[in-house]
Parts: C-alpha cells; structure tokens; sequence
C-alpha cells in the first residue's frame, strides 16, 4: 500500500514502530498486536510519552500528521497480514471520538481497502459484512483472498 507513510520497524512479531514528525516534535508511536482469541488480535496504536517513560493509547497528539500515521498503520496491518494470513485483526477506538474516527477512516476509503482486505463490522454483538456508509462500534479485519 505504502502512498507516503512513514517507515516502521517490526521490534517483534506483536510490535512494530515509527516516529510521527510534526508540529509537536518528533513522537514515537507503537503498534501492538494482542492475541484474544485464537488467531484474533486487538491493535493498539500507542504513543510514547517520554516524560513518564510509558506508552499510552489515550493521548490526543495533534502533531499535524494524522493522514500520515493512518496511513503507516495500514501498511502495518497489511505487513502483519500478509506474514500471518491465517490471522483476524480486532479494531475497536476506546474512545467515541476514535469510533467516529475509524468509521470515517474505513468509510472514505473503503474502495481501495477492500481491494486488499475483508472488513466484518460488529455492530450490537452482531457481526455482518460491512455496509459503507454506517456508523459501526468496531471492526474484524482479514486479508481478501480471491
């Protein structure tokens, strides 16, 4: 996919990282990957917050760049895909802002997310094909395979 994110590095095979550049400085963000159920993992994408030496998801880091780094995590979800193609990503935002987010995101682009990937869109404990154009609390995400 790449279309100018940033370069990442795979720390492990559950972790990988890159460094958003913008008007906040230099940030170090980090896309774990956590197994919750066989071949399921949730995606986390953390910020490293230098000043209390710890990551968080909660962090809002306005570095002017955000098209960037979205861009850096689907070319991380890809990578991990397509070396563990027997694997289901789970993506839920913790915060509404990030649902609304991860809606739009998936929603203005869908067209070229599809051609590489299967989204499943939970909505109220019940999981169907997704529907472009709806609002939806979270996401399974596979590789297509034709």
């Amino acid at each position: 996919m790449n279309k100018n994110g940033y370069s990442f590095i795979n720390n492990t095979d559950l972790s990988f990282s890159f460094v958003s550049k913008g008007k906040q400085g230099e940030i170090l963000k980090v896309v774990v990957f956590q197994e919750i159920g066989e071949n399921i993992f949730n995606i986390a994408l953390l910020d490293y917050l230098a000043d209390e030496n710890k990551y968080s998801d909660m962090v809002r880091s306005d570095n002017g760049d955000m098209k960037k780094v979205l861009i850096t995590v689907m070319n991380i979800l890809l990578d991990f895909l397509q070396n563990n193609p027997q694997c289901i990503l789970y993506l839920e935002g913790n915060t509404r802002t990030k649902r609304l987010l991860y809606n739009r995101i998936i929603n203005n682009n869908y067209q070229d997310i599809k051609k590489s990937l299967v989204i499943i869109r939970e909505n109220n404990d019940n999981q169907e094909n997704f529907v472009q154009g709806n609002f939806y609390n979270s996401f399974y995400v596979a590789l297509q395979t034709l």
